[in-house]
């Protein structure tokens, strides 16, 4: 259990820094007035309308050592990489690969509120800080930010709630192995109850996971 907690815990963690990190950069990007800007907004959106077990079964395939499409575009760049290597089976890079995964199926929901956020900041603080001689790296930390402060803190929140919880894109991909070193909280109160039968163990892990959610 405490191990599957520490799982948990850095599997939200990264996924809330991937999440605002990309959503952040492409909604600055998707704010600004550029050709063919909707069409860029609705292929950012993507990843969003594809359901975790999908995500989870086009990783799992991108990540094939034998029939996947990432070691030979490895191999273009780096022709010594080895030709079947195994990611989702390395204990080492299992996890990161589910981080990266997760990353990608969940930005836009960071994205979108910020960007309806910077599209809410009026246009006229931007002129006047540029006015006052405020660069784009100050107009970013003196306007941008602190006009997204509140949207940030309710994107995150609602943000970590989804991760905390995250279960189809993990059974799917590598179903909380190898061992355990991709086990989160979901897949074990899951394995659990429905694989061991051991229902009351499996109800008190669920219960203390509402509990932290509550927290």
């Amino acid at each position: 259990l405490l191990q599957t907690f520490k799982n948990t815990f850095a599997f939200v963690a990264w996924s809330l820094v991937g999440h605002f990190v990309l959503g952040l950069g492409l909604a600055l990007a998707l704010n600004q007035a550029l050709p063919g800007q909707t069409f860029f907004r609705l292929v950012a959106l993507i990843p969003w309308t594809i359901p975790d077990v999908v995500a989870g079964i086009i990783f799992r395939w991108a990540l094939n050592p034998i029939n996947g499409c990432l070691n030979p575009l490895i191999r273009m760049v780096f022709p010594g990489f080895p030709a079947e290597f195994q990611w989702l089976s390395s204990p080492t890079l299992a996890f990161p690969s589910v981080i990266v995964a997760n990353v990608w199926r969940g930005y836009p929901l960071v994205m979108v509120m910020l960007l309806a956020g910077l599209m809410a900041i009026p246009r006229e603080l931007y002129e006047a800080a540029a006015v006052d001689g405020a660069g784009r790296l100050k107009r970013f930390f003196h306007v941008t930010l602190p006009g997204l402060s509140t949207i940030i803190l309710i994107a995150l929140a609602l943000d970590m709630v989804w991760e905390f919880r995250r279960f189809a894109l993990v059974v799917t991909m590598t179903g909380g192995g190898p061992g355990t070193l991709t086990e989160v909280l979901s897949t074990l109160v899951y394995k659990t109850y429905f694989q061991f039968f051991t229902f009351e163990y499996a109800s008190a892990v669920a219960i203390l996971m509402s509990v932290v959610l509550f927290v």
